[in-house]
């Protein structure tokens, strides 16, 4: 790469971007910025990187872990949301009120208490004065919310973009430098290939300079489409999912309609059964606008394949279908991809810690996650 002065402006920035933030963390170490602790069970999930890592369906495999046995509950900060302070996720709420992924995982998971607020410290201590019975709180996004001292921390890396092979923003992607995950008890590495493909654990510690946290592996598994629409969306949901399980038509036109951080392995898994997938990507919480809508019209009523559609991720849905600018001939054919995390290797032990972690901290004994 040509280092230009563009460059130079990022690399700079970077270095001084890094040093506040190695100041910030010293001064939580050091105890200048207090943290709090909490006598219910934390568990924070977090990660070095700015998005793109899989924090939403992480949180909701945590919420299939432990929701079954404890009352549990999820804390959000409810980014790109147009409230402030504390909200609690109910029938009224929609993603402008709560943010797109508080929004997804309230409506998918009934079972657990949703709430958002910037202030991590003062929504826990709501979600505990509202709900005294509450047994877990789970936290989204809250590796570098160091106010919160959590009982257990989740560090989520990418397996084609370990934090280790980043950078600091501007010039990479990294929040804070590659040191900072020592904080955390767990490291999850995310979106791992195909077994046949995938390198094996140590290989993947010593690309993270041989952390000592236990390390997991998982990987996305995407389930059955749903609509986005679905007063307007039914014979067609049923043949577009017969075409993505059996694929007998080439056929096909997909669009794939996203505003996230890293689309790519949606993108390669929608290509490896249809030939014609055109991305429109947007940055991530990208609030669609009525042109991203209009080129989207555009785009799909050139397309001259016999038979064509809309996929989108669950996020995204969740912005959308509250939109009145969607066109409304656009919504019989737009579809949601849900995805769900799947444990590549010890699921049962992983499962056992975690809930391990909740069990030994509700009767006040010690846990060690090693």
């Amino acid at each position: 790469m040509k280092f230009n002065n563009k460059n130079k402006i990022y690399c700079c920035l970077s270095i001084f971007y890094g040093k506040i933030m190695q100041i910030r963390n010293v001064m939580y170490d050091k105890e200048i910025l207090k943290s709090v602790g909490f006598k219910v069970p934390i568990i924070s999930v977090g990660n070095l990187t700015v998005g793109g890592t899989g924090k939403t369906p992480h949180v909701e495999f945590l919420i299939y872990i432990l929701s079954e046995k404890y009352k549990t509950a999820v804390l959000s900060r409810g980014y790109g949301r147009k409230t402030s302070g504390f909200v609690l996720a109910d029938q009224k709420s929609k993603a402008e009120t709560i943010g797109d992924e508080p929004y997804q995982i309230f409506k998918k998971h009934p079972e657990v208490i949703v709430a958002v607020c910037e202030d991590r410290v003062a929504g826990v201590n709501e979600i505990i004065a509202q709900f005294p019975d509450i047994q877990v709180i789970i936290l989204d996004d809250a590796f570098q919310h160091r106010a919160i001292i959590p009982g257990l921390s989740i560090l989520l890396t990418d397996y084609f973009n370990l934090y280790t092979e980043d950078t600091i923003m501007p010039a990479g992607n990294l929040r804070e430098a590659a040191e900072g995950a020592q904080r955390a008890d767990i490291i999850i590495v995310t979106k791992c290939p195909p077994d046949e493909e995938m390198m094996p654990v140590e290989w993947i510690r010593e690309k993270l300079n041989n952390p000592e946290q236990p390390i997991y592996m998982t990987r996305y598994k995407y389930e059955n489409i749903v609509p986005v629409f679905p007063e307007s969306q039914g014979e067609i949901r049923i043949l577009l999912q017969h075409l993505i399980e059996k694929n007998p038509i080439n056929d096909i036109h997909l669009f794939l309609f996203v505003g996230i951080a890293n689309p790519a392995p949606m993108f390669s898994y929608l290509n490896q059964m249809f030939d014609n997938v055109s991305l429109m990507q947007y940055s991530d919480h990208h609030n669609f606008s009525k042109k991203d809508y209009k080129t989207l019209k555009e785009k799909f009523d050139n397309s001259e394949f016999p038979i064509k559609y809309i996929i989108t991720t669950e996020k995204d849905a969740a912005r959308i279908v509250d939109d009145r600018n969607f066109p409304q001939e656009l919504k019989p054919y737009i579809f949601a991809l849900p995805i769900k995390t799947k444990p590549v290797r010890h699921n049962s032990r992983f499962i056992s810690k975690m809930r391990d972690y909740v069990q030994k901290t509700l009767e006040n004994k010690p846990y060690t996650p090693k």
